[in-house]
């Protein structure tokens, strides 16, 4: 992808960057979300039970035992 020449005006360039920055950022958050997503899909299909070997029961799980 090419990236549009800077424009003569110091406050226009200054946006364009900000622009570039804010798409670069977004892309980054959005990379980060589907990653933690497919992670806990993961976990949860495969019947991870944090609570498992701890001292604590399903109940506690589900929030009965508080």
């Amino acid at each position: 992808m090419s990236e549009p020449a800077p424009p003569d005006d110091p406050q226009a360039a200054a946006r364009q960057v900000a622009d570039l920055i804010s798409a670069f950022r977004q892309e980054v958050i959005d990379q980060v979300r589907n990653a933690i997503d497919k992670e806990a899909s993961e976990v949860e299909s495969s019947g991870f039970d944090p609570a498992r070997g701890r001292g604590r029961g399903p109940k506690w799980v589900d929030g009965d035992g508080l």
